[in-house]
């Protein structure tokens, strides 16, 4: 005897959900990078200055070979990743005008990553380096990492001034708000990234001294700019903002 089972059991929708997921991501990526930082500071909290002698170098990361190791993996490698996949999704939100702005954001993210890359690569040389009690060489690496640390924020500087001013108020008061809340937090992170980017590239410790605010106002940004780029369906900006560019 057969037995109904009524109406169809509905099949689940795959694509869809799919499409839901990867939607996501851009949020998923901006709170991972915040996290990924937390992690990497509480591996190893030690941050050493850009007039650090080449023994303070040498003799700091000789503590604990593979604390260090994990932070650069994380801060510099996985967060270099994450904040690239952030950017590049959020140029698609931006006005497409004749500025050249979306093409901007994704050549100085890629740079970035492609500096971020190169820190963590020499970070762990400079452990292997400082283990094996080399101490200018590790001095020396260090002071390699600082300038490339510098000119990295100078590119996520000009990343965020790029997405800042062509931004695109998505249709929808919420939208709209987190559009704003990017756009501050873009104005706050390149400006003080230029000064601390300057610091390090120059070996100023005063301006140096400003990576603490830098840096937790880039955190706030490529959060803040992933859960927008999530909220906001690609391209999606108001008549008067595309009027505006033209």
């Amino acid at each position: 005897m057969k037995v109904s089972t009524g109406s169809p059991i509905p099949r689940m929708d795959e694509p869809g959900r799919a499409r839901r997921a990867h939607s996501c991501l851009p949020a998923a990526a901006g709170i991972g990078y915040v996290v990924v930082w937390a992690v990497g500071l509480m591996v190893w909290p030690h941050d050493l200055g850009v007039r650090s002698s080449a023994q303070t170098v040498a003799s700091t990361y000789s503590l604990s070979a593979s604390r260090e190791a994990v932070q650069f993996i994380l801060v510099e490698g996985l967060a270099g990743l994450l904040f690239t996949a952030v950017l590049l999704r959020a140029r698609r939100n931006t006005l497409r005008g004749r500025s050249g702005a979306p093409f901007l954001v994704a050549t100085t993210a890629v740079a970035a990553l492609a500096a971020s890359v190169a820190q963590c690569a020499l970070g762990l040389l400079l452990i292997r380096t400082a283990t094996q009690h080399q101490t200018l060489a590790a001095g020396s690496l260090l002071s390699m990492i600082n300038h490339i640390d510098g000119a990295k924020m100078l590119l996520l500087a000009a990343a965020g001034a790029a997405l800042m001013q062509t931004l695109g108020p998505a249709r929808g008061s919420r939208t709209t708000r987190w559009a704003l809340l990017v756009r501050i937090a873009s104005a706050a992170a390149a400006t003080t990234l230029v000064i601390s980017g300057v610091g390090y590239l120059t070996g100023s410790a005063a301006l140096a001294r400003t990576v603490d605010l830098s840096g937790s106002l880039l955190l706030l940004w490529i959060c803040l700019t992933g859960i927008w780029t999530t909220l906001a369906p690609a391209g999606a900006v108001s008549a008067g903002a595309e009027a505006s560019s033209a």
